[in-house]
């Protein structure tokens, strides 16, 4: 293990494995949004729908199967970027951290995949779905202190924020809280899968 103060001894294995966590997380999102809106732009869709001829559950089926192959998909690249970073590492090593945050963030990437498919519903093309998604996760940020007080409301609900929080990282110490930013986490991904099933509902197909 590190020993001694300072930001070198605080950055464990998890923590640098996981600082780019959220492009896997972009990637699965991205691609949640193509799962769903290649149905629409190929004519696929009716033929899924005579499949499974009852909407709820070909919703519920698609956008649960996209998120758990997100959260595997993102589990797995973290597990196998602490086993790099952790084989890369001289000796005496770091300390390996906390573990649990791969799981937080697999379920992160499940919600933010989720989102990407349930938005395919509502705009129904690939690159509309795809740059709605990606001004949503990385507009906010971008915009910095012009979002006055909300930037740490934004910073603390985000993806990014939220694994970086999980990790136990500096940079989130000006952020909500974790238990706040999970909150509003859930409140959108919930207000966004029910906005798609509602557009998809009450379509023709």
């Amino acid at each position: 293990m590190l020993s001694g103060s300072g930001p070198s001894a605080s950055m464990t294995t998890v923590r640098l494995a996981a600082s780019t966590a959220l492009i896997p997380i972009l990637i699965f999102g991205l691609w949640g949004a193509y799962a769903t809106t290649v149905e629409y732009e190929r004519g696929a869709i009716v033929t899924s729908l005579l499949i499974v001829p009852r909407r709820s559950a070909f919703y519920l089926a698609k956008i649960g199967l996209v998120a758990v192959v997100a959260m595997v998909g993102v589990a797995t690249a973290l597990v196998l970027a602490v086993a790099v970073v952790a084989l890369a590492t001289p000796p005496p090593g770091r300390a390996v951290g906390p573990l649990w945050a791969i799981g937080g963030a697999a379920l992160i990437a499940g919600g933010v995949a989720a989102v990407g498919a349930a938005g395919g519903f509502v705009l129904r093309g690939s690159l509309t779905t795809a740059a709605a998604l990606l001004i949503a996760l990385l507009g906010p940020g971008a915009l910095g202190p012009a979002l006055g007080a909300g930037q740490r409301w934004v910073n603390g609900s985000g993806p990014g924020g939220l694994v970086a929080r999980a990790v136990g990282s500096e940079q989130a110490a000006a952020a909500v809280g974790w238990a706040a930013g999970a909150v509003v986490f859930v409140v959108v991904v919930t207000v966004v899968t029910v906005a798609g099933w509602r557009s998809f509902a009450a379509s023709d197909h």
